[in-house]
């Protein structure tokens, strides 16, 4: 199985992992076992599946003109449409369809995420603030640029972090209108940032750096993890989710890592799948990256 995102957002099948609650940035589904998670991209998006990994069929399709990000939060999908930001209803999936659309916002996207009535956008301007309060007219509200350009971004209630060239920007937007830098961490080459609890999990060139952000103002590296060079060469840390106290990492030309972190100041690897693999025989409970690699999360060191 292949799921790519083309030029083109077959929005439904994020919908049809959306709807058992695994969507890389929404709620986890209880039956599966999976933890809430705040800020994740979709450079890694999972689904479980009993048996064999299924097929994904669209059962209806929206958007177009570069779409290539999107979060879930109730009824309402939001993605991009070239430089802006669409919101679509979908509470009824195989009828999906676009309430709102925001002004441009200047700049190609390149992560998204939502807290509350704000969606958080970064691009080569830096960050948007974005007022979704009203489906039908996504307003943007508020922007700000610190210490390079970012490339991923997280928001957890009235904090949004940013991974920037620098390193990892923590900003105060309980205004959402007027951001303020509340601290940093510097590190070059940041791309990603996940957040869980008082845990920022930092993708920066091949290490995946693990900072305590309980102080925002003084966030402290507590562990790190360097992908093998011995299982690919030229590789580098991209986007990460986390189950439980287990967080599945992934690997630009490398594949998918999987670490315990328990031991956040002791991460360790205790499975690995390179994307050129395949894990579709057998039973159990799998886990797709979405470029297609699989493995089951039953048996994580095969």
């Amino acid at each position: 199985m292949r799921y790519r995102l083309g030029a083109t957002l077959t929005l439904v099948m994020m919908l049809l992992v959306a709807a058992v609650g695994l969507v890389a940035k929404g709620p986890a589904a209880a039956g599966a076992g999976l933890t809430a998670d705040t800020g994740q991209s979709l450079s890694l998006l999972p689904f479980i599946s009993d048996g064999t990994p299924p097929m994904l069929e669209p059962v209806s399709w929206v958007g177009g003109d570069g779409s290539s990000k999107v979060v879930v939060r109730g009824n309402y999908a939001y993605i991009n449409e070239g430089q802006h930001l669409l919101m679509l209803n979908v509470a009824n999936p195989a009828a999906a369809k676009a309430d709102g659309k925001s002004p441009s916002l200047g700049m190609e996207f390149a992560d998204l995420a939502v807290a509350g009535n704000t969606a958080f956008v970064v691009g080569e301007i830096g960050l948007r603030t974005v007022d979704v309060s009203n489906p039908a007219a996504p307003t943007p509200v508020g922007a700000i640029t610190a210490h390079g350009r970012p490339w991923g971004v997280a928001a957890v209630n009235d904090i949004a972090y940013l991974a920037t060239d620098e390193g990892l920007v923590i900003l105060n937007v309980a205004n959402p209108a007027a951001p303020a830098e509340l601290g940093f961490y510097p590190t070059a080459g940041a791309k990603k940032v996940t957040v869980a609890g008082t845990t920022a999990y930092l993708s920066a060139g091949g290490t995946l750096w693990i900072l305590d952000v309980a102080n925002p103002a003084q966030p402290n590296r507590v562990g790190s993890f360097d992908i093998p060079p011995g299982e690919s060469t030229n590789v580098f840390a991209s986007g990460s989710t986390i189950v439980g106290s287990v967080l599945y990492l992934t690997g630009i030309h490398s594949g998918l890592h999987i670490l315990d972190v328990a031991n956040p100041a002791a991460p360790r690897q205790i499975g690995f799948y390179g994307y050129s693999d395949w894990a579709g025989e057998g039973n159990g409970h799998y886990l797709c990256t979405f470029t297609g690699a699989c493995l089951d999360r039953l048996n994580l060191n095969r």
